[in-house]
């Protein structure tokens, strides 16, 4: 009651002369050994953090898990449910499930170095995560079903141990928890236990992250954002001046009032084609949002100047993919560029890489400028980086398709037997043809070859190819150019 009292008195005094959008929250006991009036605690905070661990601690007496779910009279489901030691009686919105990145080892006998609760022979010691990980890997992970929880015994210096500590499959069981009793959340003791290992992150993004079908990664509003290093801060940047320059302005936006002009100016010392990495988070990953491999990077560009070609080099666990290249229209006019992550034949590796998003989650690297060695400075406007939901399969594409090359409706559409495909080039370019199912399997390649300028047709004639939706991909000399949805009917 006294601490109720404290806690009631702190929430009200912060609120009223702090502010009341701040929030009070106390760490409270995994098990309610005496004395605590728990829904009255939890009623005097904003919320109350469980120390849900500790369950067996370095003095046990017998060895076993930091944090059982079940299979001991004491465990995370009672502190949750038992109004008499635990939570059961309090508003379980405001809890937050606390879970230990640590677990405990204890020297044992030689005969009980396997059993389950062993005997222990003195008192032990805590073992963070990264550390039980590499004690699993070089002994052997045990698993008990009692307690869902790994274990391992291994000998040092003429000794015996036993080592608990969870690991991604038995905190993701733990995390559950949260939905299965409406909890308020969960969180862990402590940060950096798992050192430089990210499986019990991707745990914690599969329970709890909740997605919008888009993410905006900068929109210049309030500065350059992830985009604060110039154009020429990159070693593979070549062919343009220390003078190119960057930065936010008014002159011109896609979304909001601010976009980022991008200033070119070449370098009369190199004849180099130009190539531009414009890096996002100086190009490393723990400065860049991480994002999944299932989602399309959508930007929107605006120039005035000729030439221009655009791509997107992403961080796949310390390997560069890059996008195919898009031509970039020189109308003068925002268009937008979206590339879908997870489809093989749309990306090349950049460096290092092997042509293929990999990783489940990625960061952006760069945007990619390309253009031919001129003396003529040139601008190009940015805005509006995002990452957003696939709206259709192998849906890469300018908004408004450049005018020196096309890829027209096939006819007829739906179609049987066959269909035909057209395509238009205003100058010589290697063209290639490629039909897709939906699973982006690719089902033929019609178009493998050079073609002068000029205007073409392809005759797809699909014999035993099921029924059903496919899609025409257009390249020239490697760049995307569009699709067309094909849909065959039999």
């Amino acid at each position: 009651t006294p601490m109720n009292n404290f806690m009631q008195g702190l929430n009200n005094y912060i609120k009223t002369n702090v502010g009341p959008e701040q929030e009070i929250s106390f760490a409270g006991p995994a098990v309610n050994w005496s004395g605590w009036d728990l829904p009255g605690l939890v009623d005097a905070c904003d919320y109350v953090f469980i120390m849900g661990y500790a369950y067996w601690w370095n003095g046990a007496s017998t060895t076993g898990p930091c944090a059982p779910i079940t299979g001991s009279s004491y465990n995370l489901e009672q502190t949750i449910v038992n109004s008499s030691n635990g939570y059961g009686s309090c508003d379980r919105s405001k809890l937050i499930l606390g879970l230990p990145y640590y677990g405990n080892k204890w020297k044992v006998s030689y005969s009980q170095r396997a059993t389950e609760n062993a005997t222990t022979l003195a008192n032990g010691s805590s073992v963070f995560y990264a550390t039980a990980k590499d004690y699993y890997a070089s002994h052997g992970r045990q698993w008990s079903t009692r307690y869902e929880d790994p274990w391992t015994y291994y000998e040092s210096g003429g000794d015996w141990y036993q080592a608990w500590c969870n690991d991604a499959e038995a905190l993701d069981a733990k995390e559950k928890l949260v939905f299965t009793y409406n909890l308020m959340g969960t969180g862990m003791w402590a940060l950096g236990y798992d050192e430089e290992h990210t499986e019990l992150w991707d745990i914690l993004r599969e329970n709890f992250l909740e997605a919008d079908s888009s993410m905006m990664l900068d929109n210049f509003e309030d500065g350059p954002g992830h985009f604060f290093r110039q154009p020429t801060y990159s070693g593979s940047t070549q062919g343009v001046s220390l003078f190119s320059s960057s930065d936010t302005c008014t002159e011109a936006a896609y979304v909001d009032e601010h976009s980022l002009k991008i200033t070119l100016v070449d370098d009369g010392s190199s004849s180099d084609d130009w190539k531009v990495r414009l890096l996002s988070g100086s190009g490393d990953p723990s400065y860049n949002i991480q994002f999944s491999k299932s989602r399309d990077i959508q930007y929107s560009l605006k120039t005035a100047h000729e030439g221009f070609e655009t791509a997107v080099l992403i961080d796949d666990s310390s390997e560069l993919e890059s996008s195919l290249r898009m031509v970039v229209p020189a109308d003068d006019q925002w268009h937008t560029y979206s590339v879908r992550l997870d489809s093989a034949e749309l990306w090349t590796s950049y460096s290092n890489g092997d042509g293929v998003i990999d990783a489940d989650y990625v960061t952006l690297d760069a945007i990619m400028f390309y253009s031919p060695e001129q003396v003529q400075d040139k601008t190009v406007y940015l805005d509006a980086v995002q990452v957003v939901t696939p709206g259709k399969p192998l849906d890469t594409s300018v908004v408004i398709v450049p005018e020196f090359y096309d890829l027209y409706p096939n006819y007829p559409n739906p179609f049987n037997a066959q269909t035909t495909i057209k395509y238009k080039i205003s100058n010589a370019a290697n063209i290639r043809i490629n039909i897709y199912d939906i699973r982006e399997k690719l089902v033929k390649t019609l178009v493998s070859d050079d073609r002068e300028k000029g205007e073409y047709t392809v005759v797809w004639q699909t014999h035993n190819t099921p029924s059903g939706m496919y899609i025409a991909v257009m390249q020239a000399n490697g760049v995307f150019i569009g699709s067309q949805k094909l849909l065959l009917v039999k």
